[in-house]
C-alpha cells in the first residue's frame, strides 16, 4: 500500500490530504489478488504511456484512474460483502449533487453512492446552450462526440450563421447489391452529397462530414431546395440520412437553437 501512495502522490491526480490519509489507515494487503492485479495494471500502463505530466490529457490520466476504481470497488465489495457497479459517462440527480460525471459508483440500480470526478459533459453544455435537457436533445446530439463538434463549431459561426447537422445513413447507399451507391447507380454516393453540399456554400467544419457552416441564410435556403432528385426521400428504401438539422447561432454569448431540416432528404412536402 506505501508503494501505491507514493505512486499516487507523484501522478498529479490532485488527491487530498484527507484521500492520502484514508489510503495510509486501510489495512489492505500487499499479497491481495485484486490490489496486485491493480498494480500490474498501473505497471503496464507506465510502460506504455510513461509518468504522467502535468498537461498529459484526460484520457490518458483516466487510463490509471479505470484500474484504480475497479480495484477500488471489488476490495470494498470483498470487505463488505455488498454488490458495487461503475458507470461511466451518468447522469445523475440528488440532494448532494447533479449533472454528469465521468464514473459513478452504484450500490443498487437506484441510488448513486458516489459521484466521482465531476464536470460538465458537453451534452449538457450544447444543452445549456439550447435550453434543453440532455435527454430531450435529438439523439445524434446525445452523443459527446457530435455535442463536441457543434460546439466547437458554434465558436466558428457568426451570429445568424445557420449550419446543417448530418447524420448519414450507410442503409440508404446500400439497398442494392451494388455496395455504397444509391440505386445501384454510379455516383450516388454520400461523397456526392458532400461535395454538393461543400459547392453551396457549406463549409465542411473540421472536415467530419457532418456539420456544414453557411454564412447566410440565402445560400442554406438554396442548398435545401437543390439537392439532386436521388438523395431525396423514396417510399420503401432507407433515407440517405438517419436525422438532419439546422442549427442556428443566436448570440455572441453561444446561444443556439436547431430546427429540423426533414425536407427534402428524410421527408417530402
Amino acid at each position: 500500500m506505501a508503494k501505491l501512495i507514493e505512486f499516487l502522490q507523484g501522478q498529479g491526480l490532485g488527491l487530498s490530504e484527507t484521500a492520502i490519509k484514508i489510503l495510509e489507515e486501510e489495512e489492505i494487503q500487499d499479497e491481495n489478488k485484486v490490489f496486485k492485479r491493480c498494480m500490474e495494471e498501473i505497471l503496464g500502463r507506465l510502460r506504455s504511456y510513461g509518468t504522467l505530466q502535468p498537461d498529459s490529457l484526460e484520457a490518458m490520466r483516466n487510463e490509471y484512474v479505470v484500474a484504480l476504481l475497479h480495484a477500488s470497488i471489488h476490495i470494498v465489495m470483498d470487505i463488505t460483502d455488498k454488490e458495487l457497479s461503475m458507470r461511466p459517462q451518468y447522469g445523475i440527480v440528488g440532494e448532494e449533487s447533479r449533472g454528469w460525471v465521468n464514473f459513478a459508483i452504484k450500490w443498487n440500480p437506484k441510488q448513486i453512492v458516489k459521484p466521482l470526478t465531476f464536470r460538465k459533459m458537453k451534452v449538457e453544455k450544447l444543452a445549456g446552450k439550447m435550453k434543453m435537457t440532455p435527454m430531450t436533445l435529438p439523439i445524434p446530439m446525445q452523443d459527446e462526440n457530435n455535442a463536441a463538434l457543434i460546439l466547437k463549431g458554434a465558436k466558428a459561426m457568426k451570429v445568424d450563421d445557420p449550419a446543417i447537422f448530418v447524420k448519414w445513413d450507410a442503409n440508404g447507399f446500400n439497398d442494392t447489391v451494388a455496395q455504397d451507391v444509391r440505386n445501384g447507380v454510379a455516383g450516388q454516393t454520400v461523397k456526392a452529397l458532400i461535395t454538393y453540399i461543400t459547392g453551396s456554400g457549406g463549409m465542411d467544419f473540421n472536415r467530419q462530414n457532418s456539420l456544414f457552416i453557411f454564412r447566410d441564410n440565402m445560400s442554406i435556403t438554396q442548398c435545401q431546395g437543390g439537392f439532386p432528385q436521388w438523395a431525396k426521400h423514396q417510399a420503401a428504401i432507407p433515407d440517405v440520412c438517419s436525422s438532419i438539422c439546422r442549427i442556428n447561432k443566436l448570440s455572441a454569448k453561444g446561444a443556439i437553437d436547431y430546427e429540423l431540416f426533414e425536407y427534402p432528404l428524410t421527408k417530402l412536402l
